[in-house]
């Protein structure tokens, strides 16, 4: 009588357990959303769309994307460079960040002031009621600014780090 309680007690763990590992797998796990070149296009932009003279080129190799930037003085007074990764073709009809909680950021920064640096990282949002989609900067920016050093590994930000 024991043993049959017992075998039955053994029966209704491991039911529990397959059932509780199918309800993890669909609901509770980790997503994770890799953005690499070989998933989503990558581009560089500098400041000589607005009359700069500032330049930026781009080089992929494998899963590993490299900017190069030249920051000049000229008539435009805030020089830049960006890369800028699109995660959908239609700026309309983006990818839904809402169900990610942090995001693994692995920048290096090598240059100028190397020491104190600063990258801005920014997520643009699409809101129906303010874009134009002649202007770019009509989407809805969050964003970070952090140091990054160099050759120093990724680092974990929660989304919420990202302010409007």
């Amino acid at each position: 009588m024991l043993n049959k309680l017992y075998i039955k007690a053994v029966l209704v763990i491991i039911v529990l357990n397959i059932l509780l590992s199918v309800l993890y797998y669909l609901f509770g796990h980790e997503k994770t959303l890799e953005v690499t070149p070989q998933f989503y296009p990558y581009k560089v932009a500098s400041d000589t769309v607005v009359g700069g003279s500032s330049q930026a080129s781009l080089s992929i190799v494998g899963e590993k994307a490299t900017m190069s930037c030249r920051l000049a003085k000229s008539d435009y007074l805030w020089p830049y460079c960006e890369m800028t990764i699109s995660l959908a073709d239609d700026i309309k009809h983006g990818v839904d960040l809402s169900g990610y909680d942090r995001v693994f950021l692995d920048i290096d920064y090598k240059g100028v002031q190397e020491e104190t640096a600063r990258v801005r990282v920014n997520f643009r949002n699409f809101e129906p009621k303010i874009f134009n989609p002649e202007d770019d900067n009509t989407l809805k920016y969050n964003g970070i600014e952090y140091h990054p050093g160099f050759e120093k590994g990724g680092e974990r930000l929660v989304m919420i780090s990202f302010k409007c």
